[in-house]
This record gives C-alpha cells, sequence and structure tokens, in this order.
C-alpha cells in the first residue's frame, strides 16, 4: 500500500513548491490530524530543526517523517556535487552527511535533487571533471549512508532547471552504473509530464525503474495540486500497484489557494481515486 506524505520546508520564497513552510511540530500534528502517513522535511542545514523533538511529536501522533530534502543547500547556499571548486563540493558533501545524521536518528531517506547541480558549459574537460566529481561524491555519500542505514534518493529534473539526467530512463542507468544498493531513484510526476513520452510514457517508466524506485513526488502538470492540471494519477497509482511499489508518495507541489486546503483537497483527490489500496 502507498503511504502519503506532506512536504514543510524551513525556508523558501512563494514560487517554492513546499505545501507548508516555517513551524514543522504544528505542521506534523496538522498532517497527523488529516490523514497523512508521513512528512517530508525540506531544510537547509542541521540546526533548522530539532530532531529530538520532531522524533517526540511523531511518536506521540503515530506518523512518520518519509524523507529529508536538501536542495535548500543549493538554493540558497549554492552548494552542488558537480562544483569543480574543491573546497566548495567539500562543503556540499559536509552538508549532506549532515542531513543523512538526521535521516539516521529519523529512520527516512535522503534526497539529492537540486544539489546535484549543473555540468558547466563550454569545455569537454570542465564537464568531464564535473561528472567524475559528481559521481565520487555520490559514492563516497552512499557508504557514509549504508553506515548510518539511509537510502540516498536521486532525482531526475526537467530540462528548464538543470542540464543533465532529466529523464528517469538516464537517471536509472546512471544509478546502475554506480552500482551502490544504497542509491535509488525519486520520480516526480511534474518532472516526469515534461520529460518523458506522454502518459504513457509516464507508466513505462514507472516501470523501468521499478528495481530502483524509493520515493515518488506527486505534483500535477501545474505544479499545484493532483487533480488540478491533466496528469492521470489513476494511471500512476495502477502503474505503481502494478510494480507492487509500497513506499511513500509525498505531496510536493505550491500550496495554492492555501496549504492546509491543498494539502487535504490532493490527498482527498488521490483517495477518491480508489486505487491506491
Amino acid at each position: 500500500m502507498i503511504k502519503y506524505s506532506a512536504t514543510v520546508a524551513s525556508a523558501g520564497t512563494e514560487f517554492s513548491p513546499y505545501l507548508f513552510k516555517g513551524n514543522m511540530i504544528k505542521t506534523i500534528e496538522f498532517c497527523a490530524e488529516n490523514g497523512f502517513d508521513a512528512v517530508e522535511l525540506h531544510i537547509r542545514k542541521a540546526d533548522d530543526i530539532d530532531t529530538s523533538s520532531i522524533d517526540k511529536v511523531c511518536q506521540k501522533h503515530n506518523i512518520k517523517i518519509s524523507t529529508i530534502g536538501t536542495g535548500l543547500g543549493y538554493t540558497l547556499d549554492g552548494l552542488f556535487l558537480t562544483d569543480n571548486d574543491d573546497i566548495k563540493r567539500g562543503q556540499a558533501i559536509a552538508r549532506l552527511k549532515e542531513h543523512i545524521d538526521i535521516a539516521s536518528i529519523l529512520h527516512c531517506g535522503v534526497i539529492i535533487g537540486s544539489m546535484r547541480g549543473r555540468i558547466p558549459e563550454g569545455h569537454k574537460q570542465d564537464k568531464e571533471r564535473a561528472m567524475k566529481n559528481y559521481s565520487e561524491s555520490l559514492l563516497l555519500l552512499a557508504d557514509y549512508a549504508e553506515k548510518k542505514g539511509v537510502t540516498i534518493l536521486l532525482e531526475p529534473v526537467n530540462r528548464y532547471e538543470n542540464n543533465f539526467h532529466n529523464s528517469s530512463i538516464e537517471m536509472r542507468d546512471f544509478i546502475k552504473k554506480l552500482g551502490s544498493n544504497k542509491i535509488k531513484i525519486l520520480l516526480d510526476t511534474f518532472h516526469m509530464n515534461i520529460e518523458e513520452h506522454g502518459l504513457t510514457g509516464m507508466y513505462d517508466s514507472i516501470k523501468e525503474c521499478k528495481d530502483f524506485l524509493g520515493h515518488m513526488h506527486f505534483a500535477d502538470s501545474n505544479r499545484r495540486r493532483p487533480g488540478a492540471g491533466h496528469i492521470d494519477f489513476a494511471g500512476i497509482l495502477k502503474t505503481l500497484n502494478e510494480i507492487n511499489y509500497d513506499g511513500y508518495a509525498a505531496f510536493e507541489y505550491l500550496p495554492w489557494p492555501e496549504p492546509e486546503i491543498a494539502s487535504v483537497e490532493g490527498l482527498k483527490y488521490i483517495k477518491s481515486l480508489n486505487i491506491s489500496g
């Protein structure tokens, strides 16, 4: 049975696709009261949150933390793994290790999406070096994550936001080549709607990635709640059931018209499809 998670961020702009921002304790309580199985925390740095307090409130309300999002380290601090500056790349690795430490306490996965960075334009040598840095950094982080009992989730991001590993198959093949069982793929329906070939392409991609699939993000084609755009979530849910996916689907979309309505209506719509179990 698929489990549902709501996103909450410690920071971000009005255009950031997080349902809630700010008080994470209140968000966890709200989500527990309104039918969510878990909450996905998007944090900039480890000291953004009181891990002990979050763990306690989750236990009190019988709700989990599904995942830790790391993108704020890129958008606010400019840290990323393809960086050819050794010092800054080292800072990115150190930041991600902090996220892994938190995840080990909260028993959840760690997402690497924006913090992958971009591949530099121009000289071939710079591009090759960036990819080498990226691969080596990920393997280093995977080794650290294995010791902590944490899974890393790599997210394909659409071509308008990133310039490599945009499609699910590109990312799957890259993960397969890395060869670490602590690195899985995160598929986001918003990005898939841009990069995969039509609706059936989204279904096919899920099936092609089934052995590597560790997490899902749900957002409709306009990055609003499921049901507010044209993505066929009934087909998505049917496909996930066909591959026996029993992980989390986190709602990562714009909080329109407001967080409480967007989250509850999104969950209500998905459950109304009566396909997810």
